[in-house]
């Protein structure tokens, strides 16, 4: 009892009041669709919430994310950020990779995509021109250097750059999100509140446990 309170005390919670905001992905869900969702709306929320952070789950059927921030016109803004849709082409010659195959964008001396089925890289080659363009915007041009199974490398030299390139590409995979429910929640944070009924329990069984002990003795 005294472990499992201190545990329980020392376990982050997320934001002491604020609003939790349950998101549903477009159907098909599935794994890919899940994860980039969940990936999005970290992204998303964390360079923007304050600094208490935000509080993100994955659930059955999409996300919930618990934001430290009740003002109805502040949390219109995250929902704003959250539903944010974006366009994404990934274009080689005539062939255009379809950001409904992406499964995930990776960083890694320069940019991984990794795909769920290898056939959605016909017609990419290495060394061809491959072009990125987000939201009607050039965002890379290059050649890839690396396709093997799954994957496809473009070589980037900056890893701000890469990091960038990469959350673009989630970005413009990720399938539409939407808040369909808001609530206000308050809770007990810190490691007192949460774990002092615990220890209190604890306490009075060791005391006891003294007592019984005295009387044996």
């Amino acid at each position: 009892m005294l472990a499992f309170g201190v545990v329980r005390g020392l376990v982050s919670t997320g934001p002491a009041r604020g609003t939790r905001l349950a998101i549903v992905v477009d159907p098909p869900l599935d794994e890919r669709s899940h994860g980039l969702a969940l990936r999005a709306v970290h992204e998303r929320l964390d360079d923007e919430v304050s600094a208490v952070g935000p509080r993100i789950l994955a659930t059955a059927d999409g996300v919930v994310a618990e934001v430290p921030e009740q003002d109805p016109e502040m949390v219109d803004q995250i929902v704003a950020l959250i539903e944010r849709t974006a366009k994404l082409e990934i274009r080689s010659g005539g062939r255009t990779l379809p950001a409904s195959a992406i499964v995930e964008a990776r960083s890694e001396l320069g940019v991984t995509i990794e795909v769920a089925d290898p056939a959605a890289l016909a017609g990419f080659a290495v060394g061809t021109r491959v072009d990125v363009i987000f939201d009607g915007k050039p965002k890379y041009t290059g050649a890839p250097d690396r396709i093997q199974g799954t994957e496809l490398h473009l070589p980037v030299t900056d890893i701000r750059d890469a990091i960038d390139l990469a959350a673009a590409i989630e970005a413009g995979a990720t399938p539409p999100m939407h808040v369909v429910r808001r609530d206000a929640f308050e809770r007990a944070t810190g490691f007192l509140p949460r774990a002092w009924p615990f220890l209190a329990i604890a306490g009075v069984l060791l005391v006891i446990a003294a007592v019984l002990w005295l009387r044996r003795s």
